[in-house]
């Protein structure tokens, strides 16, 4: 599920922001994230509180960023997993840490730290 979402969302945000891709980006994440995250999210926007995309921690997008793309369960904590990529302009590691539960038949993102 993470490997789809992040596949998907990196290739999106990647294209020009035009309010059609930008609709695409926000369907994604209405797909794979709890509702809870995604108004938490959409309110952070709006009031200005977030510079760059959680989902990535940046404001700009790379395609290639899917070629380091990785994906790992965190065993000491219930539900976590990390998810990195190289980013070859920093010349950095970029890590995210998320939660993820259970909700019907499908499993979606809680939590961004």
């Amino acid at each position: 599920m993470l490997k789809e979402f992040y596949t998907a969302y990196i290739t999106e945000g990647a294209k020009a922001p035009t309010p059609f891709n930008l609709a695409k980006s926000r369907a994604l994440q209405k797909k794979y994230c709890t509702a809870s995250l995604s108004s938490k999210i959409n309110a952070q926007y709006k009031s200005g509180q977030l510079e760059a995309d959680p989902f990535l921690q940046a404001q700009d997008v790379d395609i290639s960023w899917l070629k380091t793309l990785s994906f790992n369960r965190n065993a000491s904590r219930l539900n976590t997993y990390t998810v990195s990529y190289f980013d070859a302009e920093s010349n950095e590691k970029i890590v995210i840490h998320l939660t993820v539960i259970k909700q019907g038949d499908s499993f979606r993102i809680s939590a961004i730290r």
